[in-house]
């Protein structure tokens, strides 16, 4: 449904840009490994195809393992990602002046998506958008 709508978002938007990368918000290893699957990524891959857009999984990493965001109030969930994310320095040229997509299932205070979105803006993308399937309030 997300791509469906994003296929005709583009069609009716003049100044559409179609993005040059989508990057899932990435889990730390062991959340993954413990899940078995990262949901962000299995929605990036989908979108990416439906959309034709190329992913990158490699390009941010989750760093450190932190507590789930699930629960915590703004200001804990802020805290908790400080320096959280790095990006991978043999990608640096992947981003460099792109048009670039974070991708994740669901945003509540925006604390995973800013974080990230700083990192890529100071990394050398040219702008972030943020995409995803849910939103809560």
């Amino acid at each position: 449904m997300l791509a469906d709508y994003l296929k005709h978002y583009a069609q009716d938007q003049v100044d559409w840009q179609t993005p040059d990368l989508i990057i899932p918000v990435p889990l730390h290893w062991m959340r993954r490994w413990q899940r078995g699957f990262n949901q962000a990524e299995i929605l990036a891959q989908y979108v990416a195809d439906e959309l034709a857009i190329p992913m990158a999984t490699k390009i941010v990493q989750r760093t450190h393992k932190t507590p789930p965001q699930k629960g915590l109030s703004r200001i804990e969930r802020q805290k908790n990602l400080r320096k959280t994310f790095a990006i991978n320095s043999k990608y640096l040229s992947n981003i460099k002046d792109k048009h670039v997509v974070l991708m994740d299932d669901v945003v509540t205070t925006t604390a995973t998506v800013r974080e990230l979105s700083e990192l890529l803006i100071r990394a050398g993308a040219k702008d972030v958008q943020v995409w995803a399937l849910a939103r809560t309030m």
